[in-house]
């Protein structure tokens, strides 16, 4: 009996796919050809690899062996392409960062500006949001300036309301 390369189920020696995960076996001739024809690809999660990993970059899978050891978390915003700043990861912070100082400025006495630091804030966080979702490296100050922006601008507007309804102008 052999086992799996992926699930590490015990399959007959003789079987092509694996009964249990339906994964292709190889034999080690058909692997050496693949890798020289192919490249390397990780055994867990399919993706190519370039020579010199002990371990999947990727999912974290021993290369030899296919088994993820230790704790492989996405929840830190790492993610397939945790090496990659997106597109949008300085336009992020900028937007945040304008957006809020012009809401401060609007606290300081400069009136109106609030409006243009919460579309900017709005559209930070539009960015940021859209990057996470594709799971690549976000600015997190820019969506937490952003976020403030918001927030702040939101506020200074609702302000504006009340005391526009308070004190009406004829």
């Amino acid at each position: 009996m052999k086992r799996c390369p992926k699930c590490l189920s015990q399959v007959e020696e003789t079987s092509k796919f694996c009964s249990s995960c339906g994964n292709q076996l190889l034999d080690e001739f058909q692997e050496k050809t693949e890798v020289k024809s192919e490249g390397r690809f990780c055994r867990n999660c399919g993706k190519q690899v370039s020579d010199g990993f002990l371990n999947c970059p990727f999912c974290g899978a021993n290369m030899v062996s296919g088994i993820v050891s230790g704790n492989v978390s996405r929840s830190r915003g790492y993610s397939d392409n945790h090496y990659l700043k997106s597109k949008n990861h300085t336009a992020t912070f900028v937007l945040g960062l304008i957006g809020t100082i012009l809401v401060a400025l609007n606290y300081l006495g400069v009136f109106f500006v609030h409006t243009i630091g919460f579309i900017l804030g709005v559209i930070g966080l539009s960015l940021a949001s859209k990057d996470k979702k594709e799971e690549l490296t976000y600015s997190k100050a820019g969506y937490v300036l952003s976020l403030i922006a918001v927030i702040a601008g939101g506020i200074a507007f609702l302000i504006g309301m009340i005391v526009g309804l308070l004190n009406p102008q004829i």
